[in-house]
């Protein structure tokens, strides 16, 4: 199974993608992809969770928040970022 990981925090946050299957312990530079926030304050990873199958194309696809990612006026009004699944 793959796994999906938040860490909002310090330096804009970031989520964690590795494709499975996994075991054991892994480095954070051999993840399959790393999604990070633009700004330092946006908390990216904030949440993570699957969006079901949005695409219709048989993969699971997955969503991250970012609780106070800034819009086109500046506003930290948050953001959600939607990824379709089958990026290998």
């Amino acid at each position: 199974a793959d796994i999906l990981v938040g860490a909002p925090g310090s330096s804009g946050g970031y989520a964690v993608l590795q494709y499975g299957p996994v075991s054991g312990a892994m480095d954070l530079e051999d993840a399959s992809l790393i999604i990070s926030g633009d700004n330092a304050s946006d908390e990216t990873g904030d949440a993570t969770a699957s969006a079901g199958d949005i695409n219709g194309d048989g993969v699971t696809d997955f969503i991250i928040g970012g609780r106070s990612a800034e819009n086109t006026d500046g506003d930290a009004s948050g953001g959600a970022y939607l990824f379709f699944g089958g990026g290998q």
